[in-house]
């Protein structure tokens, strides 16, 4: 059974949420001018789901660094049974402290690989 502290796992979460609400902020800012060049109110709507994403993720890590801060570290979690849950298997070696980086970092970008 491996285990690690649940503070570290939050720390992992943490970072990835914060990954993913740069990319999301990166879309907002993309598609911040399509309602004005497509006609029609699901582009309007898309924009602003986008952005509700982003303010989403962005709350979401930051609450992730209060709970995480708020843990103490003798507090461990079994993470050998995450594979059934994480499919992702850069994501799943994060969780597990395998994986240092995390694959939505944009150093950590590589070949591009569409599914």
């Amino acid at each position: 059974m491996s285990r690690r502290p649940i503070n570290e796992v939050i720390v992992v979460l943490k970072e990835e949420v914060s990954e993913l609400t740069k990319i999301t902020s990166s879309l907002d800012e993309h598609f911040v001018e399509m309602p004005q060049k497509i006609e029609g109110s699901e582009n309007l709507i898309l924009v602003q789901r986008i952005d509700t994403l982003h303010q989403y993720l962005h709350d979401i890590s930051n609450l992730l660094s209060v709970v995480g801060s708020s843990i103490p570290e003798s507090l461990l979690m079994d993470v050998s049974n995450i594979h059934d849950v994480i499919i992702l298997d850069d994501l799943r070696r994060r969780v597990a402290g395998q994986l240092d980086e995390s694959a939505l970092h944009l150093s950590s970008v590589g070949n591009v690989e569409l599914f």
